[in-house]
């Protein structure tokens, strides 16, 4: 099957997604975790697992948490789980997106972590591209660029965002702060994940932008970052009450 991405098939300038074979099985230690908070995010779910499960990268887990959705969310990633072996499901009365990014943080077995809002979407070369890097590297944190989508799918044609987006920071502590500060978005990055726990990164429950702090810190940690310079991540704007 094929997903749409930003140099791929469309239709009407929209993405397109064409439902394949599901991979059952799986290593049991993957090397990729990918981690999906959820919060009545109906609309967009099937859309985003689909681009996940096209990936030409095999080797990964796709881990779901439905923090106390009202919608058809978690019925949704059931029959997801049920289909394909590769995705964990879990749920709970609603705590909040930190507390659910912890709680998925604390279930990853992958080697590296990456975070994707149940309402965005990921080319089919997401994952391959920036675990790639990673390893040429020794990252601690890879990124990649991103392009913006209208809330029906429709690609921008220019996105926005700071210059130092597009550059990797010198190791100056300063100029790590300020990369971090501008790009303070937690999609569209690949963590190390034993990195970040050996340094002991959370979100903190009750605050807003909790994926500030975490973002910011790994900036300022890592040994090493790596920037992929294509738009892997696809952003869907405008979107209210899903995570």
């Amino acid at each position: 099957f094929v997903v749409g991405c930003v140099n791929g098939p469309k239709a009407n300038g929209r993405f397109c997604f064409l439902r394949g074979k599901f991979n059952q099985g799986g290593n049991m230690t993957p090397a990729i975790s990918v981690l999906i908070p959820i919060y009545n995010a109906g609309k967009y779910l099937p859309q985003c697992l689909y681009s996940l499960q096209s990936q030409t990268f095999a080797d990964f887990e796709i881990i779901c948490i439905d923090d106390g959705s009202a919608d058809q969310s978690l019925k949704i990633l059931q029959k997801a789980a049920e289909e394909d072996a590769r995705i964990r499901c879990f749920s709970q009365p609603n705590k909040g997106v930190a507390a659910t990014r912890n709680r998925l943080l604390s279930l990853a077995q992958g080697e590296y972590v990456t975070f994707v809002d149940a309402d965005d979407l990921v080319t089919d070369e997401y994952l391959e591209k920036l675990y790639t890097a990673a390893c040429r590297t020794g990252a601690d944190l890879t990124k990649c660029l991103f392009c913006e989508a209208e809330e029906n799918g429709t690609l921008r044609k220019k996105t926005h965002c700071h210059s130092s987006f597009y550059k990797v920071p010198s190791a100056e502590p300063g100029a790590r702060f300020w990369a971090g500060y501008q790009d303070a978005v937690l999609w569209g990055k690949l963590f190390k994940r034993k990195w970040a726990e050996e340094n002991k990164f959370t979100f903190w429950p009750g605050r807003v932008a909790e994926d500030f702090p975490f973002v910011v810190l790994a900036f300022m940690y890592a040994r090493q970052i790596a920037l992929v310079s294509e738009r892997l991540y696809i952003y869907r704007k405008d979107v209210a009450g899903a995570i």
